[in-house]
């Protein structure tokens, strides 16, 4: 609920400019454990939780508290939204390349393809600087110069720059987000991925591509180890958010999702490719780490200090058990075991073929490994079903 899952996630918006990610701004919290423990973070109790909050999301437990640093902030703020056609996407692409070499700390726009009350296609610019009206157009001149067919820049009050998303809060239907990495923003680039998310509206009508332009100084100035956020890197934040009614698009709307990805950034360096994107904007991987790979990509080289920080607030009762089934001649028992057993187990199942699963110090000579994950209880009550299956079919221990 409100700025919670926002901060422990990393935490970007239009201050991180001048004071960085939420995240790095957090000074203490009150958690509750899985335990019932209700616990204190900072850094002098339990940092290593602390420093695990500061964006290794929400894995510890209910953060009922957050302590963070305050800042002075002015009381308004200029707002700009510049709404252009699709044959302006030219000229509003170099655009924000010239300002970005003269952006400020306090200035960050936002630029993402939409489509209007009409149903046609259009290009926006969303800005806030956090400065007088007068300082305020002098900066963003230039998106003015450009000829909008239309425009909304007025001062104001402070509190409203968080009300900005609200809009795609409110669009009824499904939604799922990802986060895309760029390091090349140019006409050709963009252009595919307006093509891309032409082609997609077409099935999910309100899904956009937004480009956050945020100043990236701060968050790069903080030393790796502050935190478990590891993106400190130059990127611009891309997200991509697919939002549908169709319930016959629900099965397609992942791997549509990272279509929109591979496409996004598929001009940029190998590094941004290969990115996850913003932790924050993850959906597509947070359930779907059968392995630590997305973790690892992640958090990079905080990923093992984050797995230790882990096992110290996780109860014993609730880490997983792994019970490992391999099959000396092929896999087709361990398949029939697998389901035979399905229903008695909650987790992931993974199928023999899956990357991973290499269980050669155990097994020498298997070849076609499998795992599932249990909990310690369901791990008992299965084993006494694997006796009674192997009873049953005439099977031996070494089957």
């Amino acid at each position: 609920i409100s700025i919670g899952g926002y901060t422990v996630g990393g935490g970007l918006g239009y201050s991180t400019g001048t004071y960085g990610l939420a995240a790095d701004n957090m000074v203490s919290a009150t958690v509750v454990l899985a335990t019932g423990e209700i616990v204190q973070a900072s850094e002098k109790e339990n940092p290593d939780l602390l420093w695990g909050l500061r964006g290794g999301g929400s894995n510890f437990g209910v953060v009922a508290e957050l302590g963070v640093k305050l800042h002075p902030q002015r009381p308004d703020v200029y707002s700009i939204r510049y709404v252009y056609l699709p044959s302006q996407l030219p000229a509003v692409v170099d655009a924000i390349n010239e300002w970005l070499k003269v952006q400020k700390d306090t200035e960050s726009i936002q630029f993402l393809p939409f489509s209007g009350m009409d149903g046609d296609p259009y290009a926006m610019i969303d800005g806030i600087s956090n400065s007088t009206q007068e300082e305020g157009e002098a900066a963003y001149k230039r998106f003015a110069d450009l000829g909008p067919v239309h425009s909304t820049c007025t001062q104001i009050p402070y509190e409203e720059v968080s009300t900005h998303a609200d809009e795609f809060s409110n669009i009824p239907g499904g939604k799922l987000t990802v986060g895309a990495h760029v390091d090349k923003f140019d006409l050709g680039q963009v252009q595919k991925s307006w093509d891309t998310w032409s082609e997609l509206i077409k099935k999910a009508p309100q899904s956009v591509i937004k480009y956050e332009f945020y100043p990236y100084g701060k968050v790069a100035s903080v030393p790796l180890e502050h935190g478990a956020f590891a993106q400190r890197h130059s990127f611009v934040t891309v997200l991509c958010l697919i939002i549908w009614t169709d319930e016959s698009f629900t099965p397609y709307a992942r791997d549509e999702l990272l279509k929109v990805k591979s496409v996004v950034s598929g001009s940029s360096s190998q590094a941004a490719q290969e990115s996850l994107g913003y932790s924050n904007y993850a959906d597509p991987f947070s359930t779907l780490n059968e392995t630590d790979e997305y973790a690892r990509k992640l958090f990079g080289p905080n990923y093992p200090r984050l797995q230790e920080v882990k096992k110290s607030v996780a109860p014993a009762y609730l880490k997983p058990s792994i019970l490992e089934l391999s099959n000396m001649a092929s896999s087709f028992t361990v398949r029939k075991i697998l389901q035979a057993f399905k229903e008695s187990v909650r987790g992931t199942v993974c199928q023999p073929e899956d990357e991973g699963y290499n269980l050669s110090k155990w097994a020498p000579n298997a070849t076609k490994p499998s795992k599932i994950i249990v909990t310690p209880e369901e791990a008992e009550d299965i084993a006494k079903a694997i006796k009674v299956y192997i009873a049953e079919h005439a099977m031996t221990e070494q089957h």
